[in-house]
């Protein structure tokens, strides 16, 4: 069985109140839209997609999202 390993990157920037905020990106598919699940205590809470331009990610193609949770 071939070892697969994801190429994904992304960071959580912050957390404000129920607010919380960050980047993500596949460097094989820059252009791709990544679906984000954050996860409170191991269990999913809410979900987003990393499609938001910032200005400070603008050279490292990354995407910014921003989730209510």
């Amino acid at each position: 069985m071939k070892d697969i390993k994801s190429k994904i990157e992304g960071y959580l920037d912050g957390v404000e109140g129920l607010y919380v905020f960050g980047w993500a990106w596949d460097p094989e598919n820059p252009n791709k839209r990544l679906e984000v699940v954050v996860y409170v205590d191991g269990e999913p809470v809410a979900e987003g997609v990393a499609d938001q331009y910032r200005e400070d990610l603008e050279k490292s193609w990354n995407w910014g999202w921003e989730i209510w949770i």
